[in-house]
């Protein structure tokens, strides 16, 4: 369901959701796992329970990390999920646009350079502070004043995306200028 621009009043939440085709396929194929982990608590429960407590924390730890947003908002910064754990609070006033282009996307274990439409967070280069920070490669690139969100890992990305992004980072502004 779309939703024009005019009838957002004040920045969502969640900006950019992570990639659900993936985690759905994580699902499917941690399912097996999980089921044989079952049987072993059921055949040798000490065993099984010693076997399977670290297999389903692993699956937990992996699913949870991949329906959290990509892009979020919250109080005046802009929530980059750019590495595992905490996300990189970016003060919205510092964000200046957001943009689409396609980048070389790490897949499988050969890491394979697969095209991926990606997103680009634009951030004032007079930010010094912001020039680096470190990421996990197989989710986003920071070089200066732009970070590269990959593809693999978020929702689909399109030219409407990006435009509701923009319109998002504007409202935001916004709101932060009402604040001030």
């Amino acid at each position: 369901m779309a939703v024009s621009a005019q009838a957002i009043q004040s920045p969502p939440a969640v900006w950019l959701r992570g990639n659900r085709r993936l985690m759905a396929a994580g699902v499917v194929m941690a399912l097996p796992v999980v089921a044989a982990c079952v049987l072993v608590i059921v055949w040798r429960p000490v065993v099984g329970t010693i076997v399977a407590a670290p297999v389903v924390l692993l699956v937990a730890a992996a699913l949870w990390h991949v329906q959290r947003p990509r892009i979020a908002y919250e109080r005046g910064h802009v929530l980059l999920r750019v590495r595992f754990g905490a996300a990189v609070r970016v003060p919205v006033r510092l964000v200046e646009c957001f943009l689409v282009v396609n980048a070389p996307g790490a897949l499988g274990k050969r890491r394979r350079h697969v095209p991926t439409t990606s997103i680009v967070v634009r951030i004032d280069e007079r930010a010094e502070e912001w020039a680096r920070v470190e990421t996990d490669r197989r989710l986003a690139v920071w070089c200066g004043s732009q970070v590269t969100l990959l593809g693999t890992w978020c929702e689909p990305i399109d030219l409407d995306l990006v435009r509701r992004l923009n319109r998002y980072l504007t409202l935001a502004n916004q709101e932060e200028g009402k604040a001030a």
